[in-house]
This record gives structure tokens, sequence and C-alpha cells, in this order.
């Protein structure tokens, strides 16, 4: 299976008017896995960063999970990454990386890898060769697609592969200058 997509990321600045007294927010949620090579990872969640002043409300959408190819007995099928999650509402707006092609044979195979956010990279790829498996299980940096599912064995069979990595949860960031 391909991996999934970073999430988007928006930056921006504020006067006191436009950030107001409170500000209300979310942390979007990473996308979940496939569990077996043949399955697709699910989109994460967006995060949010509303201010309470004039100013617009900020969104980074989550990257959208990595589609599986099923059980293709072709050699070398690959399937493309999932796209990297938009980004709205701040003075710089950045894509998430997609993220990689998985691809693999009867007896050899690699899971694509999690997009890169703007804070770190994605999951690393996985490969397998008949039933060995090697990478990591997940992703941890912040806003990173997690790394597809792979699977050599016909009908896609979990107890001979690896289950896709989750991407990782987004994250907000405030920063307050004072004039002294």
């Amino acid at each position: 299976a391909a991996g999934g997509g970073a999430g988007g990321a928006a930056i921006a600045w504020y006067t006191a008017a436009e950030l107001g007294a409170t500000a209300t927010y979310t942390v979007g949620g990473g996308g979940t896995g496939a569990a077996l090579a043949g399955g697709t990872g699910t989109t994460g969640s967006a995060s949010t960063f509303d201010p309470a002043g004039t100013a617009a409300t900020l969104t980074a959408n989550g990257g959208v999970g990595g589609a599986g190819i099923g059980n293709n007995p072709n050699p070398q099928s690959a399937t493309q990454g999932g796209a990297g999650g938009t980004a709205t509402g701040g003075q710089y707006n950045f894509t998430g990386g997609a993220g990689g092609a998985g691809n693999g044979s009867s007896a050899i195979g690699n899971s694509g890898f999690g997009g890169g956010s703007i804070f770190q990279g994605g999951g690393i790829s996985k490969g397998i060769q008949t039933g060995t498996s090697t990478g990591a299980a997940g992703e941890t940096n912040s806003g990173g697609g997690g790394s597809g599912a792979i699977s050599i064995n016909t009908n896609n069979q979990a107890s001979n592969g690896v289950a896709g990595g989750n991407g990782a949860a987004g994250i907000i960031i405030v920063i307050e200058y004072l004039k002294v």
C-alpha cells in the first residue's frame, strides 16, 4: 500500500485587535494506517485556530490516507501515495508532502513512505521478502503521514504482512511577542 500524505500548515501574524482576548482551537488527529496491504488508510482530521478578533480562522487539513492495491498478482504493481493536506487562512499556507507509492511482486515489496510535514518527515517505508518484514510501525513527527501496509502473500494474509503506520496528530504553536 502507498504511504499517507502529511497535514498542511498555516502561519499567521496577528495584531492585538486581530487576535482578540480569546481564541478557540482544535488539534487534528492523524489518520489510521491500513491493517492489510490491500487496505486504504484513513484521512487525518483538520487542525484549526480561530481568533476572537477580526482575523480569519486558520485551517490545516489532514493528509489523505494511502491507497492499497488489493490482491494484485501483477509484478511491480504500484499505487500512488495519499495527497498532502491543504491549508487556508494564513499569510503563508503550505500543502503537506504526498506519501510515496507502494510496489511489489510475488516475492518482494516495499510499502510507500509517509509524506513529510513542514516540521519533519513521515513514516519510513516497510519492506517484505518471503514473509520477513522490516520497518517501523508508525509515525510520530508532528503532522507527518504514516507509512503504507505491505504483504506479498496471496489474499493479503495479515499474519504474513505488516500493517500501515498511523499518521501523526497535528500541532498548534502560539508565540507571543511583547513590546518592552
